[in-house]
């Protein structure tokens, strides 16, 4: 689903924001962990209530793609005027 062109803009993007960021001491490849880890397909994707899937069609796409990938538990949430909302640990965090 995304390859080629896609993989090449998100390689350049990284490279513009690590040149923004200033002189990096290292970077490490991660991806071999993931896909030792990786059940794809497992789990499930979930629509938070309220969630517009008509206005989040890429994110569901990546959604999609990231599971049929590596698998697990994902939760999209909706939009609200509350701002951002951390998760961690599969809880929201309110600026406590």
């Amino acid at each position: 689903m995304f390859a080629g062109k896609q993989a090449r803009c998100y390689t350049e993007r990284r490279k513009t924001m690590i040149g923004a960021i200033g002189d990096v001491i290292s970077i490490v490849d991660v991806t071999a962990e993931y896909f030792k880890f990786a059940k794809p397909d497992a789990g499930q994707i979930l629509y938070e209530s309220g969630y517009d899937k008509t206005l989040h069609q890429e994110e569901i796409q990546i959604a999609v793609w990231l599971h049929e990938l590596f698998g697990g538990n994902i939760k999209m949430l909706h939009e609200d005027n509350i701002g951002l909302r951390p998760i961690m640990n599969g809880e929201e965090n309110f600026g406590s």
